[in-house]
């Protein structure tokens, strides 16, 4: 008999950003290592972007409704229509009403997904249960399933970290209290926790001592990686390429680099540095001196496709870790060594800095030293200077999104046995 699990996941194809990637790619692999997978997923509207990653005859997707503004937030309003600046004057308009309904609460109203997965749980005889989070409420409702069936196995996937957000803590301390102690109940009512690194499931663990908890960490799609890559040929200059949004704390670690090069520019003149992404408005104008240089470009936000094939003409790949996330595994930084681009990181040491050194996979700068933050970039040069057709190993076949959801399958078995 096949393995057959039921996934809640707010954010799945088409939804266009990083929250949804990990469990469509995971969802695609699975169902090719013959894992029948019900979904359970909000609407995202008419796009296609993962679609074709989760078109398979195993996966099987349920559209569940939930009131709230999620589609509105993520929009992206193309100003120059009457329709786009409508949208985008409405969208401002309403999260200047709904400030105390922060983003991770998107999926407070979703109770309707409980009963939609319970009847498919019963019609298809599932005995595991999986929730990915954030939203944690996905991991609310879902725990709220394995009420009604507590024979269900259930498996809540950690991303990213619930009630140690640094944003809760502005939270009134009634309401954080609340949201602790859902927290707390659905752990409770969980057979395993899977967290994306091991920093990530020591606070988990701390939470509840005696918890079954895994690391299965994040990686890379080798379907996304053009057969060309390593064979483009040298990069005609040393462009260090960012992509994503820099915010959530990445901004402080982004600012130290942007002032290490204003001030340092003649330490390493020919660098470049591309951002695709959304980066905070007032550091752009603070250095808008480096963008009329040319030594900065801000771009829009590409595909994965098309950001891969940038990817190839870049020297190295550049990111950024918050303070709050030393334990934070970029998906990113997996991506960078599946191209054979190394990673400059600029964050503040924990799991990702251990993971960049151990596996040589680029250089790592802390970003509350400025000296070392240059010291880094004079590296980069020297590397540049010394080999400017330089490329990472053979990729590590752990990496691969194949090897991890094969952990997942092994894991699904474990927890059914």
């Amino acid at each position: 008999m096949p393995q057959r699990i039921a996934l809640i996941a707010f954010k799945f194809p088409p939804y266009a950003q990083v929250g949804a990637r990990r469990w469509t790619k995971l969802a695609k692999y699975l169902a090719r290592q013959g894992v029948e997978i019900d979904v359970f997923a909000a609407n995202w509207g008419d796009g296609e972007q993962g679609l074709a990653d989760v078109d398979h005859p195993n996966i099987h997707i349920h559209r569940v409704p939930c009131p709230g503004l999620h589609r509105l937030w993520y929009a992206r309003f193309d100003r120059h229509t009457i329709r786009g600046r409508i949208g985008w004057f409405v969208e401002r308009v309403l999260n200047r009403f709904v400030q105390s309904w922060p983003v991770f609460e998107e999926a407070r109203l979703w109770r309707r997904v409980v009963g939609s997965t319970s009847r498919v749980i019963v019609d298809r005889q599932i005995t595991t249960l999986v929730v990915t989070g954030a939203p944690f409420w996905a991991v609310h409702w879902a725990s709220r399933v394995k009420a009604r069936h507590p024979d269900v196995r259930l498996i809540v996937d950690y991303r990213d970290p619930w009630t140690d957000l640094p944003g809760l803590s502005s939270l009134a301390a009634r309401r954080r209290q609340r949201m602790i102690d859902m927290e707390l109940a659905a752990l409770r009512s969980a057979d395993t926790v899977v967290a994306v690194s091991q920093g990530l499931g020591e606070i988990v663990n701390a939470k509840l001592p005696g918890l079954d908890v895994r690391t299965i960490r994040n990686g890379c799609d080798p379907e996304e990686i053009p057969e060309s890559v390593g064979t483009v040929g040298v990069p005609r200059s040393p462009i260090l390429i960012h992509a994503g949004n820099i915010f959530a704390g990445r901004e402080r670690p982004f600012a130290a680099l942007l002032g290490t090069i204003s001030e340092h520019q003649n330490d390493f003149p020919e660098l470049r540095f591309v951002f695709y992404g959304g980066v905070p408005n007032d550091l752009v104008r603070q250095h808008a001196a480096l963008v009329e240089a040319g030594t900065i470009q801000f771009r829009e936000r590409i595909t994965a496709s098309q950001l891969m094939i940038e990817y190839q003409h870049a020297f190295a790949c550049l990111h950024f870790n918050a303070e709050a996330f030393p334990f934070a595994l970029s998906t990113k930084v997996f991506e960078h060594a599946c191209m054979r681009r190394p990673t400059l990181s600029v964050n503040y040491g924990g799991e990702l800095s251990r993971l960049i050194e151990v596996d040589g996979l680029g250089w790592n700068a802390r970003a509350d030293d400025p000296e070392d933050i240059r010291r880094s970039l004079r590296r980069v040069r020297d590397a540049w200077l010394e080999s400017p057709g330089q490329q990472l190993d053979d990729v590590n076949t752990s990496y691969g999104y194949p090897a991890i959801a094969e952990q997942w399958r092994e894991l699904i078995g474990d927890v059914e046995s």
